[in-house]
Formats: C-alpha cells, structure tokens, sequence
C-alpha cells in the first residue's frame, strides 16, 4: 500500500490513494463537463444540509469554558467563543465545493441518489489522479470526516475545518471534496455566485461507468456524447457490473 499524500493539514487524505473517486451525475451535467472542461463547485451554505460548514453544537460552550480558564470573564469567554464558532457561518458563503465518492466499488445508493434510479452515470478514477489534477492554490482536496454534531467536539481552525466534517449520519457518503474560496469582493451572500468552476483535464478519467438501471438505448446516448465531445475517452464507457446478468 503506498503512503498517504503529504498535503495541507486540514485536509486529510485517504490511506491508499490509489482508491477510486467517483463522481456520480446525469448525462447533461456530463455533456457539459467535456465540453466545458470545467468542474463546477456549489456554494457551501446552499447545499441541501443545512449543517454545512458549522461546528457540533458542544463547541461553543467548551471553547468558552477553555477561555475562562486563561482568566477572560465568563462573559468575555463566551463572546470570544461566539466570535470564532459563528465566523465559521460566514466563511461557508464564501467557500464552494465540489463532492465525490470515495470506493473501490460502486455505490448502489449513490446510483439512486444522484441519478434518479434509471439513468445516469459515474466518472471514475484514481484518487491520486485527481488530487493532482487539482490545482494547489486554487483548490484542495480531502476526505470529510463525520461526527455527531450533539457530543462531538471540533477544535475551530482556519476556514476549512468545519467545511470538511458533516453529520455522521451522511457517513454513507464516504465523501472527500474539494474546496475552493470564492471571490471575497462580493460583501453580501445576495451578491456572491452560487457557483464557481475549476478547469479540469478531462482526459485524467479511468472509467465512463453507465448506471445498471439505464436502458441500452441510455447507454449508447452516453456513449455518442463521448465520442462526440471527446473521442479519445470512446473506449472507457462501460456498462456497470452491477447490471450483469447472475450466472
């Protein structure tokens, strides 16, 4: 097994990172990936959990009463505790996201989650691969931890801390993300994109993998766009096993 990746500190990164990252979508999301060779990134307070991006509910009290203890009165404590946790509400409208599934095999979940059941598709690849293609500086990228936001603690770090923890009852994801910073001259989250995008080498992905419900006339849908968008990855739409007859 290699070594994990040395990589910024906040993000951690999986033991073996040749495991594979899939990134499960509809067919017109896909379309617009190769012709764009753009990956979008959602606005982290817009995403359906609302708990994106905050800190377990036991923090702010701990950091307070960590406060009090280096001689700050109870009141100083708690609005300095206040100040750092709730600064976490802040920094989510500024930081955008991108989400993929980290698993050796495919998710029959993810398949219903993300691709309605009957069509769909996931793009599949080394973790490794796509950590280097994306940009250091730009963006990061790394596995989200899950705890449970009634006793749990999390000490406040920089921005990314709490971007990169959810609920564990998300721990079905086994999720890592990438994460990049918007453009901080939009003062009001009104003003700020509810999306940014990341150029991205379409050509780093492994697998095309058509989900096992989709119909043989979906399949070779997805497999014209390829061809028609970018030909090199023709040979890489497959059929998923799970849609394999039993022997």
């Amino acid at each position: 097994m290699k070594k994990p990746l040395e990589y910024h500190p906040y993000f951690p990164q999986p033991p073996d990172p040749s495991v594979l990252a899939w990134r499960y979508m509809d067919l017109a999301k896909f379309q617009s990936l190769l012709s764009n060779r753009e990956i979008y990134l959602r606005r982290l307070d817009l995403l359906p959990d609302k708990y994106e991006g905050l800190y377990p509910r036991r923090v702010r009290k701990a950091l307070a009463e960590h406060y009090a203890t280096q001689g700050l009165t109870e009141d100083h404590a708690l609005q300095l505790a206040s100040h750092r946790v709730d600064f976490a509400k802040e920094t989510r409208q500024m930081l955008y996201v991108n989400c993929w599934h980290v698993s050796n095999h495919e998710s029959e979940a993810m398949w219903r989650i993300y691709c309605g059941g009957d069509n769909g598709l996931a793009i599949v690849l080394p973790y490794e691969d796509l950590r280097t293609s994306v940009s250091m500086g730009t963006a990061w990228i790394g596995m989200v931890g899950y705890l449970d936001f009634e006793l749990d603690l999390l000490a406040p770090a920089d921005a990314f801390r709490a971007a990169l923890h959810k609920r564990r009852e998300f721990a079905y994801e086994q999720e890592a993300r990438i994460l990049s910073f918007g453009n901080v001259e939009f003062s009001k989250p009104s003003d700020r994109p509810t999306f940014a995008s990341l150029p991205w080498q379409v050509e780093v992905i492994k697998n095309i993998i058509v989900s096992p419900y989709a119909t043989p006339a979906y399949f070779d849908r997805v497999r014209d766009a390829v061809e028609r968008l970018s030909p090199d990855l023709g040979s890489r739409v497959e059929r998923s096993r799970m849609s394999a007859p039993p022997d």
